[in-house]
């Protein structure tokens, strides 16, 4: 028997998931041609991603805020600690 916590998964015609309902709420993604996820909308609010070819550089609010940005290397080669996320920026 499950705990009654259910999560539903729902998918584009592509077979990406684009959206996924459950205790915490609803979530819906939107994504680019080309499979990059470019915007998250979970409970009402607002996040859009910036690509630059297939490397994600920030993830921003609605409001424009910074959420948190991808550090990379020289040629979109890791740096030496590798990629990292930097968190409010």
């Amino acid at each position: 028997m499950g705990n009654g916590k259910v999560t539903t998964y729902g998918h584009d015609a592509y077979g990406r998931r684009n959206s996924a309902t459950g205790p915490f709420g609803e979530i819906m993604y939107q994504y680019t041609f080309d499979n990059k996820r470019i915007t998250t909308i979970a409970n009402g609010s607002i996040e859009d991603r910036t690509w630059d070819d297939n490397e994600l550089l920030e993830t921003l609010a609605e409001n424009g805020a910074r959420i948190s940005r991808m550090a990379h290397g020289v040629n979109g080669r890791p740096n030496n600690s590798g990629d990292t996320i930097l968190n409010n920026c």
